[in-house]
This record gives structure tokens, sequence and C-alpha cells, in this order.
């Protein structure tokens, strides 16, 4: 038949197919590092889009933002004008309050003497109101027969008139 008969060795076959494996492998490699490159590129190109966008933005801002900020350094102004005030009042209370203290505590000085005063006074108020529950009509008309009472009991009917009326007076208010 008069062809030629070439063997090509198996180990070289193999080495074929494997290069063609890693040439596939290296274009899929080459490929995807290709798409990751070009996704950056887009990325990077809408974000300077928006960049632009938001420098249009902020200058357009600026003006509001320079008025704001007047406006913060006015406040910080004016609260810190208040604070001093405020501190100057603070001032002047503590010292209302210092005196308003004195006072109370005279007060409450006062209040004890008077409570003692009243303690020894009620056993006494008692024994007279005691004192006039045991009076009779009789005992009254005997004082008014008299024309020149002697001043003991002048001074013991003007107690016992001012209690009366002191009496009426409370009865009259409650």
């Amino acid at each position: 038949m008069g062809r030629y008969n070439y063997v090509t060795p198996t180990s070289y076959l193999e080495m074929i197919g494997t290069f063609k494996t890693l040439l596939d492998q290296k274009r899929q490699n080459l490929l995807d590092l290709k798409l990751r490159y070009e996704v950056g590129l887009e990325k990077l190109l809408s974000s300077e889009s928006q960049v632009g966008i938001m420098q249009v933005e902020l200058t357009k801002l600026q003006p509001a933002l320079i008025e704001a900020s007047k406006q913060v350094e006015q406040i910080v102004r004016q609260v810190e004008k208040e604070s001093m005030d405020v501190a100057e009042v603070e001032k002047v209370v503590r010292q209302d309050e210092a005196s308003a203290n004195e006072q109370a505590e005279a007060a409450s000085i006062i209040k004890a003497d008077c409570d003692a005063n009243l303690a020894e006074a009620l056993p006494m108020l008692n024994g007279a109101l005691a004192a006039l529950d045991t009076l009779t009509p009789a005992d009254i008309a005997v004082v008014k027969t008299m024309k020149n009472p002697p001043s003991p009991v002048r001074f013991v009917m003007e107690a016992v008139c001012i209690l009366k009326v002191r009496l009426t007076e409370q009865d009259l208010i409650n």
C-alpha cells in the first residue's frame, strides 16, 4: 500500500493534552482578570461621575453651609452671654439663699422659744378655762354690785373679758 505509518508516543500525546488543559485554564484565568479589570474601571467611572455630581451639589450647598456656620457662631455667642448672665443670677440666688437660711434659723430659734412659752402657758390656760367654767351668774352679779372692786378682781375680770372676746372671734373665724 505504500503508506507511511507513524507512531506517536503516548507520553507526547498526554503532554499535548496537559498543555491544552493548562492553556484553557490560563485563558479562563486571564478572561476572569480582564472581567474584573473592566468591572473595576466601570466602578471607577461611575464613582467619578458621582463625585462630580457631589462636587456640584457641594458648591451649591456651600453658601448655606457658610450661613449655617454664622448662625452657629451667633448661637454660641448668645449661649456664652446667657451663661454669664445665669452665673451672675446664680450668685445672687446663692446670696439670697444664704440670707434666707439665716432668717430661717432665726425663725426656728424664735419658734422654739414660742413653743417653750406656749408649753408653759397652756397648763395655765387650761386651769383658767376650768376656773371659768366654775363661775356662776351669781358670782358675776356679786362683782357687778361692787362699785369699786379690788384691783385683783378687776384684773381677773379684764382677762375674762379678753378671753371671751378672743374665743368669740375664733368661733366666728371657724
